[in-house]
């Protein structure tokens, strides 16, 4: 049995769903080829310890997706809470270890899933916006806006690079890939690239499409707002 064990050490066969599975499966295809957002409601975390929440996000998100490490720990699985540490005075820190404001952002890997165990005691509202709808309004409304994203852009690896590699990840924030509109954004992160002496000064051009796409970002016709409870998984297309 997977009883007892750490989450990250069952695998798939350890974790049968013989209902539950072809409705995962639904919502895999919902993520990736359809609206791009779920939220799965009940889960009664009142009665789960923090090692059996995991173990049941973790053994979900087998029967949708295969884990990809999302840190040079190579962790698999990340805590969501308030260390009381800030991202301006520790440069490995991250934004999620902190109570500050998560800006319009996605990370590494084709899709996130998030467990709310307990609402935050302030705040804690979720904003969701489609990258291919806000590349398409760039491209509507300025051209060079959306051709300037699509070059290169130096973000702070906030220290998780391996040994030997450069301290910002270099990365378009908008790719065209197989036939798709791909995005990867984080805006305090490129802000805070440029601590970096040896990387490139962010352009006029640069600075104002992204002010553009984050005010884009921000208009409550392009993205969708709502509350986690506890108990609700949120899973969503990066």
């Amino acid at each position: 049995g997977v009883a007892g064990r750490e989450a990250v050490s069952v695998g798939l066969s350890e974790f049968p769903l013989p209902t539950l599975s072809a409705r995962l499966a639904q919502i895999r295809n919902v993520i990736d080829q359809g609206l791009g957002v779920t939220v799965i409601k009940g889960l009664p975390v009142e009665r789960y310890t923090e090692q059996d929440a995991a173990m049941a996000l973790w053994g979900l998100g087998l029967h949708v997706g295969v884990p990809q490490p999302q840190d040079a720990a190579g962790a698999l699985l990340h805590h969501v809470r308030d260390t009381g540490a800030r991202v301006e005075t520790d440069p490995n820190i991250r934004i999620y270890q902190t109570n500050g404001e998560q800006s319009f952002h996605n990370d590494g890997g084709d899709l996130v899933m998030l467990l709310c165990r307990r609402t935050a005691k302030t705040g804690g509202r979720s904003r969701m916006a489609g990258a291919p709808a806000l590349f398409n309004l760039l491209l509507s409304e300025n051209p060079e806006f959306a051709k300037a994203l699509q070059a290169p852009f130096h973000f702070d690896a906030r220290g998780q690079s391996l040994p030997g590699r450069p301290a910002t990840q270099i990365v378009p924030v908008f790719t065209w890939h197989d036939g798709r509109v791909s995005t990867l954004y984080k805006r305090p992160y490129i802000t805070l690239a440029q601590r970096f002496t040896e990387i490139p000064r962010l352009t006029e051009l640069q600075t104002a499409a992204l002010d553009r796409l984050d005010a884009l970002c921000e208009d409550e016709a392009v993205h969708h707002a709502f509350y986690l409870q506890p108990g609700d998984i949120q899973i969503a297309n990066n």
